[in-house]
């Protein structure tokens, strides 16, 4: 089960960084992520600024592609996030600790876990 979740992890991460690929560095291909995000992002605002007063409606409507953009961002970083979180998920219970005096238990248990991760 745990290579499940790295092969898993992989994917996620072949498909967003192949995403950011096609969208940033090569344009004229067609990204397959950010184009549906666009696209969700442009109704759910249509819905909400048609509700609008004439004057505020055409100022909100500027702000459209700028808030696609931080969206696409969001969702390529949640994506990157997930797939190396799913590769540590699955390497988890891959690695032993072993030496004079480590304890994994200990180890697991202690408030430094966060900088053993980090190191």
């Amino acid at each position: 089960m745990d290579g499940l979740w790295i092969a898993l992890g992989f994917v996620v991460l072949l498909v967003v960084f192949s995403d950011i690929f096609l969208a940033m560095m090569n344009y004229r291909e067609k990204a397959f992520l950010h184009p549906p995000v666009c696209a969700l992002a442009r109704k759910g605002m249509r819905r909400v600024f048609c509700r609008l007063p004439e004057v505020v409606r055409k100022r909100a409507f500027q702000q459209v592609i700028g808030i696609q953009i931080l969206l696409v961002l969001l969702v390529w970083l949640a994506g990157t996030v997930l797939g190396y979180g799913l590769i540590f998920f699955g390497a988890l219970n891959s690695f032993e600790v072993s030496g004079p005096g480590l304890n994994p238990r200990t180890i697991a248990k202690s408030d430094d876990l966060g900088l053993v991760l980090f190191s």
